[in-house]
């Protein structure tokens, strides 16, 4: 056993120093190569597929390995002062560059120590946690925490006398914001509706054939992150893997509740002779998960990413805060509480939470209109 995690702990080394090498986000798009690789094997019969191809718990691109590391290297290198190839400092938020640029090696070494912590955080997680949220965000935003107190000194940062002006950091009037065109309550109802029930069809469709049930969460995954490499094309991405990969728990977390689900793919029923209940009851779980995920996310982003401290920040990834918040709602409290097996409970419990942030967005909009009145 001491023997197994040691291997795997170098292998989370070498994976957290090549996510600072590359970079966290390119790192992270790579995983969907490697996603689409691991799914041609699973789909194939091989249902470790995924594992062999190193999107498994501790592979070398595993996000919380890879990302973690690289964005945990990207720290260290605002703490140390290191500057880039322009002559400028090294952002503590930076997941773009490079860090090999650097030709500093303890910048790697930095993103290896990175990727053994989050291994660390998933061992902690698998046993203490799992029933309650899902592993890789909460290995994620571990070390990135971890990373922002050993580095900038502050969990939450300090807020600029321009936000305070602007209402503070959860004013959609701050002029600190993530992304400045999913700012908004409207912006995020309408982007976490569009992918979300994007996302929880395409769930849906492959949960419902036997031979790809296994990977259903991983195929709108994987497309989403492939999206993120329009960053380095210049275009103005919204990171949406967050969304759809909530609306794939929604879906996922819903139907597994339902053994006659189970049963009908099993028996190889066709998707159009499927109770249609069922199939909207899992888009409505899904879609609403994705929603609660958009809203988590810029909330979150607010609270622990957008502002730093000694180093002014680190990289805090806020899809992935999205995801984390949202997993104990789909993974622990709505299983917990019968919103997936009580009639009532799933139709009352998304209505609310629709309800809910049609209210933010409306005050958002209000908010918004009465700043451009004055």
């Amino acid at each position: 056993m001491i023997e197994t995690y040691l291997v795997q702990a170098l292998v989370a080394f070498v994976g957290g120093a090549m996510g600072a090498a590359f970079s966290s986000l390119f790192a992270f798009v790579f995983v969907a190569l490697v996603i689409a690789l691991g799914l041609g094997v699973a789909t194939s019969g091989n249902t470790d597929g995924l594992f062999v191809f190193g999107f498994g718990a501790f592979g070398f691109y595993a996000p919380q390995i890879s990302f973690a590391g690289g964005a945990f290297a990207s720290a260290y290198a605002r703490w140390k002062e290191y500057k880039g190839p322009s002559g400028q400092l090294i952002s503590g938020q930076d997941i773009m560059t490079a860090l090999i640029v650097l030709k500093k090696p303890d910048v790697l070494i930095a993103g290896g120590a990175g990727g053994v912590l989050s291994f660390i955080y998933m061992l902690i997680h698998q046993k203490f946690l799992s029933p309650y949220m899902d592993g890789v965000p909460f290995a994620v935003v571990a070390t990135a925490l971890t990373a922002k107190l050993a580095f900038d000194n502050s969990l939450f940062g300090i807020e600029p006398a321009e936000v305070k002006a602007a209402g503070g950091r959860f004013s959609p009037k701050s002029p600190v914001m993530w992304l400045p065109y999913v700012n908004n309550g409207t912006e995020k109802l309408l982007w976490g509706f569009i992918m979300g029930l994007g996302g929880a069809w395409l769930t849906v469709r492959f949960a419902a054939n036997s031979v790809t049930a296994g990977v259903a969460a991983y195929v709108p995954f994987s497309i989403a992150v492939f999206s993120l490499i329009g960053f380095y094309m210049g275009i103005a991405v919204a990171p949406n893997h967050h969304i759809v990969y909530c609306a794939s728990l929604g879906v996922l977390f819903f139907l597994g509740y339902h053994p006659e689900w189970a049963k009908a793919v099993s028996a190889q029923v066709p998707y159009d002779q499927i109770d249609k209940g069922l199939v909207s009851a899992a888009l409505i779980w899904g879609t609403v998960s994705a929603i609660m995920a958009a809203f988590f996310a810029d909330f979150l982003a607010r609270c622990f990413h957008l502002y730093g401290s000694k180093i002014g920040g680190v990289h805090v990834d806020p899809p992935t805060l999205g995801i984390l918040a949202t997993s104990v709602f789909t993974n622990w409290i709505f299983a917990a509480t019968g919103c997936y097996t009580s009639s009532a409970l799933s139709a009352a419990v998304p209505a609310a939470i629709m309800i809910i942030c049609i209210a933010l967005a409306v005050m958002d909009s209000s908010k918004l209109k009465a700043s451009a009145a004055s």
